[in-house]
């Protein structure tokens, strides 16, 4: 009784289910006592007062009036001795640090949170990061763990709580509070143990619900998940010298198993949430969206980007575990192949031979691949710009975090703001219209969130493809005329196409086509696309290096066709560099194939972030980002005779047409085949380098001309055969089965445009600057 006549306020920090459930509890009990709750969300705020009920997260529970919700921290807590906090473990420090502001040093502070917090680069328990940032509470820290449902809580179940901190009087005006009819406390000083057990059956309990809705699994590998976890358990808990029955006890193992079995769980809902979506792989358009597309494509894409929004949460629950355990050279093989599933996407398979396997884990993940979804068909047709709110508001998080910061954001705020800055002060780098300049000068250290929306829509519109299929076959066409009008007139070349495109086109079904191909110059361009068009392959969205785009009637027609626009001066712009990458990211997600040029930072000034290390970083994440089939295409082209090629109009385009030239489509390879631990997806690059120049094809004239020049302008003709076989080992190409009919054909072409004679047994030059040019193309 003297206990209840000392406190007439109790504070609740965090209106969710549970933090409500208590609440009711001490309400009931207390009707004399005010219960103050602190809720981040207004609406929460508002249903409390008014109608005495927490809609959002304990609907259908009618509150005690003595129940008042808040939106101010500062009203909550002033005049508080007694605080509980209900917040996620994930911002436990910053509540910390704002009640502390208006805490009263003598309070006693009791958590119902469960997880590990991240502070100063340190992985703290809630009770050690709160005593950290409130040192002033020494001891009258006490956690309320055990299994507990909020749901069960509300409608008076039998529950049992442990009670645990190291000041016996704080734990005795807790359970003061808490213990009614059906809530049973048991006290205890194993304040860090109660934490341990109450924390570590989060990730359990997220594999429970996992493993509940995967094939072929049930209440048998359950049972073995449990047994494992609670070995794991122990094994961490003795690293923070907890005891062993603590674990044991309601608020470990008897968390475990309500939390790991029951429905009420949000950990075991989470699990069985990423579980359907594994298994769950129909990503092919309905009927009724297939109609939307052709009127409201925004809609239709919008919708298909709403997904689950727990990933987060569960990510950062598992996360410190991990790095606590390979700190402490701990094996904790369960709780790892949990985290390989929901952080690094590798196939659920993983989790299941552990739990059955935990010793052979090491062998089990170095064969597991990542796990892949279908491929989603029914966006082929659809133009880049409809993606647009789905790239804004991506490349929007990279920046500025849902709550108007920047502090979980892969690129700082500060930096967007300093580079903007830097700009300013290079002219030749700062925008490139008026239009953009003007967005980009009202961007400020204190003014950015609006700002920067307007300038991440300006850049995609920039960026962004038109594609239309109308637009993109009347463009085929024209190419396709321009070839015959070449043919009728006598300067038409040959196309030659090699390659199993039966086989690419089967497999494109299967994966989303990513063609990749060196970048000699724009020329290269028409003449891929138009193979890819000829091979009938899916046909993909493709590069164009907005120099080369001289007026707006190309730019237009450009992205018609299915182009999108790079310039080469905003490369150094961070903003502008984000919506390209999410561009591309968003194209592939959505099954839209496109073609690239991964070493054109080589070639030209376009994209020093975007060029091949970064495009190969890139594409890795959007396989372990969202999971797709990437099907890698690499494509070789070899020209029979050079030209002028860094103009693009109308006549150029004719006469790039006219040329001779081999495309050759390379063994397709399906990207999730790299994420073994075996093989690695950063090798990519060189990977394909390989591919590029063993598959490349040669024109028999070509090497012809080259062993010519190399030999002063002459050579033996019983000669050119050892010779012709040391340069293909050189540029490390394969060479033709029937040597002596590829090099006479090369020397019989020469022969006839009298380039060349033969006389006495030798080869000799006549024409040495076509001979020199023929020579050029075989290092392109």
């Amino acid at each position: 009784m003297a206990i209840r006549s000392q406190f007439k306020k109790i504070s609740i920090i965090g209106a969710g289910s549970w933090g409500t459930s208590i609440a009711l509890t001490i309400a009931e009990t207390y009707p004399d006592i005010t219960i103050y709750m602190w809720a981040y969300e207004k609406n929460v705020v508002s249903s409390i007062n008014s109608r005495h009920e927490n809609i959002q997260f304990l609907p259908n529970v009618i509150l005690p009036t003595n129940i008042r919700a808040t939106g101010s921290i500062r009203e909550a807590v002033s005049d508080s001795d007694v605080i509980l906090i209900s917040t996620p473990s994930k911002v436990i420090p910053d509540i910390a640090q704002r009640i502390h502001k208006h805490l009263d040093p003598k309070s006693h502070v009791g958590f119902l949170t469960k997880g590990f917090c991240k502070y100063q680069d340190e992985v703290l328990t809630i009770s050690q990061t709160i005593g950290k940032i409130i040192p002033e509470l020494k001891d009258r820290v006490v956690a309320i763990y055990g299994p507990s449902h909020a749901e069960e809580v509300s409608l008076h179940y039998h529950t049992c709580l442990n009670v645990a901190g190291k000041n016996v009087t704080s734990r005795k005006i807790f359970i003061h509070f808490l213990s009614s009819h059906s809530i049973q406390c048991r006290e205890t000083d194993d304040i860090i143990g109660v934490e341990m057990g109450g924390t570590l059956k989060n990730p359990a309990a997220i594999a429970a619900g996992m493993i509940s809705v995967l094939p072929n699994c049930g209440d048998n590998l359950s049972g073995a998940l449990i047994s494992e976890a609670l070995k794991e358990m122990l094994k961490i808990g003795r690293l923070f010298n907890v005891r062993d029955e603590t674990i044991i006890d309601i608020s470990g193992l008897g968390d475990l198993v309500a939390t790991a079995l029951s429905d009420h769980s949000r950990n075991r809902r989470f699990g069985k949430d990423i579980g359907l979506q594994i298994i769950e792989k129909g990503n092919a358009l309905r009927f009724i969206d297939r109609v939307l597309l052709r009127f409201k494509p925004q809609f239709v894409l919008e919708k298909m980007s709403e997904n689950l929004h727990y990933l987060a949460e569960g990510a950062y629950a598992i996360e410190p575990l991990i790095e606590l355990a390979e700190a402490n050279g701990i094996s904790i093989p369960v709780y790892r192949s949990l985290y390989e599933v929901l952080l690094n996407k590798k196939d659920p398979s993983l989790l299941i031979e552990t739990i059955k396997n935990p010793d052979k884990f090491e062998e089990i993940y170095r064969r597991t691949k990542i796990q892949i979804s279908d491929k989603k068909k029914g966006l082929e047709n659809v133009g880049g710009r409809a993606f647009r709110s789905i790239i804004e508001g991506r490349v929007l998080s990279s920046f500025i975090a849902a709550d108007g910061s920047s502090s979980d954001t892969p690129i700082p705020l500060e930096s967007v703001i300093n580079n903007i800055n830097e700009l300013r002060n290079q002219s030749s780098l700062y925008g490139s219209s008026v239009e953009e300049n003007k967005r980009l000068n009202a961007i400020t250290d204190k003014n950015y969130e609006k700002p920067l929306k307007r300038l991440i829509n300006h850049y995609v519109d920039d960026v962004a493809d038109l594609y239309t299929v109308f637009f993109n076959r009347t463009g085929m066409i024209i190419l396709s005329f321009l070839r015959v009008i070449n043919r009728l007139s006598g300067n038409g070349g040959i196309l030659d196409i090699s390659g199993d495109v039966d086989q690419i086109r089967n497999l494109s079904d299967m994966g989303n086509p990513l063609y990749v191909c060196s970048y000699s110059s724009i020329s290269d361009l028409f003449i891929l696309i138009f193979s890819i068009k000829k091979a009938r392959l899916p046909f993909p969205r493709f590069m164009v290096d907005s120099d080369k785009v001289k007026t707006s009637l190309e730019k237009m027609a450009i992205k018609l066709m299915g182009g999108f626009i790079i310039d080469a001066s905003k490369i150094n712009n961070i903003v502008y560099r984000e919506v390209v990458k999410q561009y591309l990211s968003t194209l592939t997600e959505n099954g839209v194939p496109f073609l690239y040029f991964p070493e054109i930072a080589h070639k030209t000034s376009v994209q020093n972030a975007i060029g091949a290390d970064s495009f190969y970083s890139m594409i890795s994440d959007i396989i372990f980002r969202h999971t797709v089939e990437i099907l890698l295409i690499p494509m070789e082209l070899s020209y029979a005779s050079s030209m002028d090629e860094s103009i693009l109009s109308l006549m150029a385009l004719r006469k790039h047409m006219s040329r001779s030239a081999m495309i050759n489509f390379s063994e397709p390879a399906f990207l999730s085949e790299f994420t073994k631990e075996t093989e690695s997806i950063t090798t990519l690059g060189e990977k394909v380098q390989k591919i590029w120049k063993r598959d490349k094809k040669i024109f028999p004239h070509v090497m012809v001309s080259k062993i010519l020049q190399d030999n002063n302008f002459e050579i033996e003709l019983k000669q050119l055969e050892s010779a012709s076989y040391k340069y293909f080992r050189i540029l490390q190409v394969s060479p033709p089965s029937k040597m002596k009919k590829f090099l006479n054909a090369g020397v019989n072409s020469l022969k006839k445009e009298k380039t060349i004679i033969k006389e006495n047994g030798m080869l000799k030059v006549l024409k040495r600057m076509e001979v020199e040019n023929y020579a050029a193309l075989l290092l392109k």
